[in-house]
């Protein structure tokens, strides 16, 4: 353990959290985006027009990065912030692996048939039982029985926080179980 926490330090002492992770990140979402949605051009364009395109959106999330390093509020807030976006991303990922046996459409042989009701009724029991576990283990409990208790209006705030939250999450819930456009509610039974 001493090792572990003299590797800490010295990162620490470097500027590792600081400044090497935060540029790295933002540098990687901002290429990632520019890549992504072509707004300085085709990135993977054949020819001379793909590399120019590519050294400009390096330049440009290189830039932003170093602007976003620079600023020592933004690096404490992305300090702050980024376990609790891991976390978030986390608890979706379990999420979905908790809900994901019940979304399969196809049966394999020698499994238990189930019908679309208990296929739903399983489903939501899972997804109110995986949100009730989540809220015990962030400790959002507390915000919301002294948010209940309370009658002063300004300790609603955490409760609210706890509302949004919960509607995120059943909001990707309900993008990842949505069947896509090309498929329909069910097969077609032509005569």
């Amino acid at each position: 353990m001493a090792f572990y926490d003299i590797l800490i330090t010295l990162l620490n002492n470097l500027g590792f959290f600081n400044v090497i992770l935060p540029f790295l990140l933002v540098y990687a979402v901002m290429y990632g985006i520019l890549s992504k949605y072509k707004i300085l051009g085709d990135p993977f364009a054949e020819g001379d027009k793909g590399k120019v395109t590519r050294s400009l959106v390096s330049i440009v999330s290189a830039a932003t990065g170093f602007f976003i390093v620079g600023s020592a509020n933004v690096v404490l807030s992305l300090r702050t912030l980024i376990p609790y976006i891991v976390l978030f991303l986390l608890t979706v990922f379990f999420l979905i692996l908790a809900i994901s046996p019940f979304l399969q459409r196809e049966e394999k042989s020698g499994e238990i048939q189930l019908g679309n009701r208990a296929r739903i009724i399983l489903l939501t029991a899972a997804i109110i039982i995986f949100t009730l576990m989540v809220i015990f283990i962030l400790g959002l409990y507390n915000y919301v029985a002294s948010a209940v208790t309370s009658p002063v209006l300004s300790s609603l705030q955490p409760f609210i926080e706890t509302i949004i939250i919960l509607a995120i999450m059943f909001g990707i819930a309900y993008w990842a179980i949505k069947p896509s456009k090309g498929q329909g509610s069910g097969p077609s039974q032509s005569k």
